[in-house]
């Protein structure tokens, strides 16, 4: 297929025109119920297109109008797939503390540790809560595009280890 697609014109436009009926096939296959799964087939389904047009931008001859024009296309689609992983943690986030607010939180003793509190703090304080979601989120971006850094990792050099 990538060889088909390599011929287009615009390879990552050509790629990218699947997207809205596989999205449509998604939806229609979920039930209303079953919004979590719909959020991640559409992260699923842009990061196989990602990493498609990946495969086609390190295919194609360097320089070429059409690599820059796949790159661009790639770069949005990843940028929509990081976004549907940020709307579901989010949207996960926001039905839990919904199910949680009948619960009475208990106002922490003066001997209890730090942990505790701070476990009840994100419990009690929906924007602090959110913010660290957006900052788990911007991490988890940073280390698809870094990979696993401990692989990446010497434990030794020549006489010294780490």
């Amino acid at each position: 297929m990538s060889s088909v697609m390599l011929k287009e014109e615009d390879p990552g436009e050509a790629a990218s025109v699947s997207l809205f009926p596989e999205f449509l096939q998604s939806y229609l296959r979920h039930s209303s119920t079953a919004v979590f799964d719909l959020l991640g087939e559409y992260e699923a389904i842009c990061q196989d297109k990602v990493g498609m047009l990946q495969r086609l931008v390190l295919r194609a001859a360097p320089g070429q109008q059409k690599s820059s024009k796949t790159a661009g296309m790639r770069w949005l689609l990843q940028q929509e797939m990081v976004t549907w992983r940020l709307i579901t943690s989010l949207y996960r986030d926001r039905i839990q503390s919904e199910l949680e607010d009948d619960i009475i939180m208990d106002v922490a003793a003066p001997g209890v540790s730090e942990k505790v509190v701070m476990e009840q703090l994100f419990q009690r304080d929906a924007v602090l809560r959110q913010s660290q979601l957006v900052v788990d989120w911007l991490e988890s971006i940073a280390k698809d595009e870094i990979g696993d850094f401990s692989d990446n990792i010497e434990y030794y050099a020549k006489s010294v280890y780490w």
